[in-house]
């Protein structure tokens, strides 16, 4: 073999097989079903080749380090949802909220109650004052505007 890591690299990854060269060069996400079908297959081989390749990297600082990300892509997307909660919206207090304020209830009085029924640093006037409004604007977007005739 050639004392060049490059050609080293090259050269290994010419004897593997097509999945397991783009599994290694571009991580597991880039794999089709049948592809992961085939690695999950070859398990056993995959490590003493995953071994080697990693070996062979290592004298390449650019792409191990290249590979380390794509690594860490893949046990991110592996493990963590790929949307992750928020917080829980408000809509039950916001809804009761909006019943008091019809009543005529100032939005101080509002949060009294509130922080009645609920607890003690529920909500502040102010609060429940922006939740509301913001419902009401989030429902104004969802409704389409008038036709014109």
């Amino acid at each position: 073999m050639p004392n060049n890591p490059e050609k080293n690299l090259a050269a290994f990854l010419a004897t593997l097989p097509a999945h397991k060269r783009k599994a290694f060069e571009f991580g597991l996400l880039s794999l089709t079903q049948d592809e992961l079908n085939q690695i999950n297959s070859e398990l056993g081989e995959r490590d003493v080749a995953r071994t080697e390749y990693e070996r062979l990297l290592r004298r390449i600082p650019a792409k191990w380090r290249e590979y380390n990300a794509r690594q860490l892509a893949d046990l991110k997307a592996a493990f963590l949802p790929k949307n992750p909660e928020g917080r829980p919206r408000k809509d039950e207090l916001a809804d009761e909220a909006e019943h008091l304020r019809t009543t005529g209830l100032s939005w101080a009085k509002i949060a009294l109650r509130l922080n009645q029924k609920y607890g003690e640093g529920t909500t502040t006037k102010e609060r429940i004052r922006k939740l509301v409004e913001s419902r009401r604007r989030e429902s104004r977007k969802a409704t389409p505007p008038p036709e014109k005739t």
